[in-house]
């Protein structure tokens, strides 16, 4: 659908992997860091690509059994919003 909105991590952020306990973020650009948790973390390696909302939410519901499409798009709304600008991009 033309001009629907992606989501992308932002590629120049480092990204170290903690196993069960999520991962830290670093955004060298602004020296923030950012402690996400282990769902944080597979939502953060799925935006390695650009992904439609619905996309998202579909992954999401898939992932996390007991999870449905709206609770999915109420937490991915969440996680985004938990980011300073320059963590995620939003692409038109």
């Amino acid at each position: 659908m033309p001009g629907e909105v992606k989501y992308q991590s932002n590629p120049v952020i480092s990204y170290k992997d903690e196993g069960d306990e999520g991962a830290v973020l670093y955004n060298p650009d602004t020296d923030k860091c950012v402690i996400i948790n282990s769902v944080g973390s597979v939502i953060w390696r799925y935006l390695e690509e650009p992904r439609m909302l619905a996309e998202i939410i579909t992954m999401l519901s898939e992932e996390f059994s007991g999870v449905d499409r709206e609770q999915a798009q109420e937490d991915f709304e969440k996680f985004v919003n938990n980011f300073e600008e320059g963590f995620i991009d939003a692409i038109s």
